[in-house]
């Protein structure tokens, strides 16, 4: 295995019951809209065929084909505009307007909301309680809205927000739409963060939002124990990861996305989750949920 495996595709779920799903009225309605025969899937010569038909459709799916995921698909969530950034060749807006009110997307929603909302207030009132200069890592940042709200609420606390990411389209968005007031708390680089905080410093708090969702459990472990020699004593961890409730629940989104783009999420259990923390040198470990269940949120201490 490679240090930054990808967890493999795993679609046969999906073909071992294909009547059952075809059965049901989301997958019915899609394929209608998207002018595509699922039935055809069976075939491996028609799959590319339907697969492109599938993203020229959707701008959600052609998004998360053109960068594996990436940071605009769930800015099209988020601002409930599927269009922002990219379009689909041939956009169908039902097919759209179906896929962004799925559970999948919705629970994008409820990942951001409890990050922002929830989990970073609660490490830092719970794990950094009355201390000042705390430096922040927000690694593999995106547009980096989800510490905008405690960084205005935190502003004592925090010292300032080193937000990374590699995609230097996402940095210049993320800069563009900074409120005015976190300027000089909000420091925004495009890189690979792996590479360590561009200012030097050891990081107190680190995030990782959909970071290690697509990567095998041995990937994650190794991708996080090099995060924890970026931090100081005692820091904290937060990362989030898919759940297992993914394939349960979405099957739609959960097999498009693997039929378009050639990747995957590492749809883990709580334990896995803990396990990676535990491996990668975390203490103090807790495991939370956003109320769907599809995402989990794991805290950890650097021990």
């Amino acid at each position: 295995m490679t240090r930054y495996a990808l967890v493999p595709l795993e679609m046969d779920w999906f073909f071992e019951d294909i009547d059952k799903y075809l059965k049901r009225e989301e997958f019915q309605e899609f394929q209608e809209y998207a002018g595509v025969d699922y039935r055809n899937i069976l075939d491996p010569k028609k799959r590319d065929a339907i697969a492109d038909k599938i993203c020229n459709a959707s701008s959600i799916f052609y998004e998360i084909r053109r960068a594996k995921g990436g940071a605009f698909f769930p800015e099209k969530v988020y601002r409930e505009d599927v269009n922002f950034y990219s379009k689909a060749p041939k956009w169908v807006p039902e097919a759209d307007e179906l896929i962004l009110y799925r559970p999948m997307c919705y629970s994008l929603n409820l990942r951001f909301k409890t990050i922002s909302e929830m989990i970073v207030p609660y490490v830092l009132e719970r794990r950094f309680k009355d201390r000042e200069g705390i430096i922040i890592g927000n690694l593999g940042c995106g547009l980096g809205r989800d510490l905008h709200e405690s960084v205005r609420r935190y502003s004592g606390q925090i010292s300032r927000v080193i937000s990374i990411d590699s995609d230097g389209e996402a940095i210049q968005h993320g800069l563009r739409e900074m409120p005015d007031q976190l300027e000089g708390k909000i420091k925004f680089y495009e890189g690979n963060f792996l590479m360590g905080n561009p200012e030097g410093e050891k990081y107190d708090f680190c995030l990782l939002v959909g970071v290690i969702c697509p990567l095998a459990n041995e990937s994650a472990v190794y991708l996080l124990s090099l995060v924890r020699k970026q931090m100081s004593d005692k820091a904290t961890i937060a990362v989030s990861s898919s759940s297992f409730r993914m394939h349960h629940h979405d099957p739609l989104c959960s097999f498009n996305i693997q039929l378009t783009s050639q990747w995957a999420l590492n749809c883990r259990t709580e334990d896995d989750l803990y396990g990676i923390l535990s491996d990668a040198g975390f203490g103090r470990i807790e495991i939370f949920s956003e109320p769907s269940g599809f995402n989990y949120i794991g805290i950890g201490t650097k021990i």
